[in-house]
């Protein structure tokens, strides 16, 4: 009987080596694979605005092109859907065709800007291309921006404009007074379809005036 008993335990043993059981219930055995664990890949809705990671465009990064001195927006400034990106890919190749034009390199101030961003900036127009990834504001990169440098971009644009090399939606040389100094820079815009035919190849001029308003004057149309 007592040589059964041990024969029993041997078995019994062995059952729980191959099998994985014990009297508590079953436990996985460490000898055998585990399976492995399917793998949910995070699907977004079609269309849904989402943080991005940084990418290069055509010439320039999504970052740079939603760069922002404001810190407590920077992070919501890059929240974004593709159609969004697509876009300032575009507005990115309309900078790669001024750089042609100018025969320099440009750096960008301002591309993207949420509604809460272009809200907090003085004198930003409440529908501004901006809001929509259509536009985006840059000066002459390495040089400090001057009345001069910046005039001289607006020129050459739309000189080049005029020649049907280059086509925009508003071509803007601007100037506002800030409190760390004047400041100056090139605003320019996507085009037809994102804007009204009649409305496209604009050429303006933007000053601030005596009441802080910014005024702004058409000078052309291409």
């Amino acid at each position: 009987m007592l040589r059964l008993a041990k024969l029993f335990k041997i078995v019994r043993e062995l059952f729980k080596l191959f099998y994985g059981t014990a009297d508590s219930g079953y436990i996985p055995n460490s000898s055998m694979p585990h399976p492995a664990l399917p793998t949910t890949p995070v699907i977004h809705e079609p269309g849904a605005a989402v943080t991005q990671s940084d990418k290069v465009l055509i010439k320039r990064t999504l970052y740079e092109m939603t760069v922002t001195d404001n810190s407590a927006l920077q992070a919501k400034n890059r929240v974004l859907t593709e159609a969004q990106v697509l876009k300032l890919a575009q507005v990115d190749q309309l900078l790669c065709q001024i750089e042609a034009i100018l025969g320099y390199p440009v750096t960008v101030n301002s591309g993207y800007r949420c509604p809460e961003l272009n809200g907090s900036i003085p004198g930003a127009a409440v529908k501004s291309q901006h809001m929509l990834c259509e536009a985006v504001d840059a000066d002459r990169a390495g040089v400090p921006a001057t009345a001069a440098t910046v005039e001289e971009m607006f020129q050459k644009v739309w000189a080049a404009a005029k020649e049907k090399k280059i086509a925009f939606g508003q071509l803007i040389v601007e100037t506002a007074k800030r409190p760390y100094g004047q400041v100056y820079w090139l605003h320019v815009s996507l085009g037809h379809p994102y804007r009204d035919p009649a409305k496209c190849g604009q050429v303006l001029r933007m000053v601030q005036g005596p009441t802080g308003a910014f005024v702004y004057t058409m000078v052309g149309q291409v």
